[in-house]
């Protein structure tokens, strides 16, 4: 996977997440916690995908010199 793809799929996840906290709301049969977690899984798996790309990044950039 690029540094490219790495981004873009860090870049959607976030959009997700921040869609479902606008629009997802606790219900009686889902729960507080259920949410919170989806919530959470979804910026976990950005934050994670952003910092692989920027790494990705850099070790390209390392290896043209």
């Amino acid at each position: 996977m690029d540094h490219k793809r790495a981004m873009f799929f860090g870049m959607t996840f976030l959009v997700v997440a921040m869609l479902a906290q606008r629009f997802m709301h606790p219900t009686a049969a889902i729960g507080e916690g259920a949410t919170d977690a989806m919530k959470g899984l979804l910026l976990g798996l950005s934050i994670g995908f952003n910092l692989l790309s920027v790494r990705k990044k850099c070790v390209e950039a390392k290896q043209r010199r």
